[in-house]
């Protein structure tokens, strides 16, 4: 979470990139210090010391909190330099680029939603707080506090050709297809249904897929065959699908059309990374 973050340290004011943490605590997390030789020749040796002991003897700096949590690491991959957490401090208003958390998303997708005259208040209101902005005023930015208003048509609302020549005209922005057939609607002759150990009767949702089929115009004869997933012997979800087109190509002579995989409900069954409709 914290990587590729920016961070200031407190002892030197030095601004760095975190690239991980420490395998160990602060307190047993060696580095290898070079050290000169007594004799005052250059190349001296190295001695390994902890980041705790070396920011003690060299800052004189007593860890307070830190001591038994991992380093930050800012080096490199070959040559890892560690600093302790208490010393480090994100830089602000850098941009998070990773994903959200599902509080997040949530709080995201309602501010996403507001009706056309609550954006124009938020928008209205950002913009008067901004009016002594130290920024905009350097730059020689000022910004008009009312929203320019514009011209504007309405266009006409497209119409869809459905079965019987007839037109389907959208309601609220919305197509309504009950009792309406396809305008060309293709023929289903080949198709497998599986099932990945679902509690759903899968030859009754196959019947209902076939009246649904038949109300629009498609001809949807009866499945090839229904493959049902022994749950006894569930393993990774790639072994299941190698499994499911292993079962399809043995019932099958001919090349289906369509596979139609009926998935768990749980979204952490791992099955809900694959498609639920798979295309042959």
């Amino acid at each position: 979470m914290l990587k590729n973050f920016m961070i200031k340290t407190a002892h030197r004011s030095i601004e760095y990139k975190i690239i991980g943490l420490s395998d160990s605590r602060c307190k047993d997390q060696l580095f290898d210090m070079r050290v000169k030789n007594g004799d005052g020749a250059n190349k001296g040796h190295s001695v390994a010391i902890s980041v705790y002991d070396y920011f003690l003897q060299h800052y004189k700096i007593q860890l307070q909190y830190s001591a038994y949590m991992p380093c930050v690491d800012v080096g490199k991959p070959e040559r890892p330099k560690y600093l302790p957490l208490e010393l480090c401090t994100l830089i602000p208003d850098q941009r998070y680029t990773k994903a959200l958390s599902l509080m997040q998303r949530a709080s995201l997708a309602k501010k996403s939603r507001l009706n056309p005259q609550a954006r124009v208040r938020t928008l209205i209101d950002a913009v008067g707080n901004q009016k002594d902005d130290p920024v905009l005023a350097e730059f020689h930015i000022s910004i008009e506090k009312q929203l320019t208003q514009v011209e504007a048509r309405i266009l006409e609302t497209p119409k869809l050709k459905v079965g019987n020549n007839e037109d389907c005209n959208p309601c609220n922005g919305r197509w309504n297809f009950n009792s309406k057939k396809l305008y060309e609607p293709t023929r289903i002759e080949r198709w497998v249904v599986v099932n990945f150990s679902t509690p759903c009767e899968t030859f009754l949702f196959s019947q209902e897929l076939i009246n649904c089929g038949r109300d629009m115009g498609i001809h949807i004869d009866q499945p090839y065959r229904l493959i049902e997933e022994n749950s006894e012997f569930i393993t990774e979800p790639v072994k299941r699908v190698e499994e499911m087109f292993k079962q399809v190509k043995e019932a099958s002579m001919t090349q289906v059309q369509i596979i139609l995989c009926v998935l768990p409900k749980r979204k952490n069954s791992g099955m809900t990374s694959f498609s639920a409709f798979i295309s042959c």
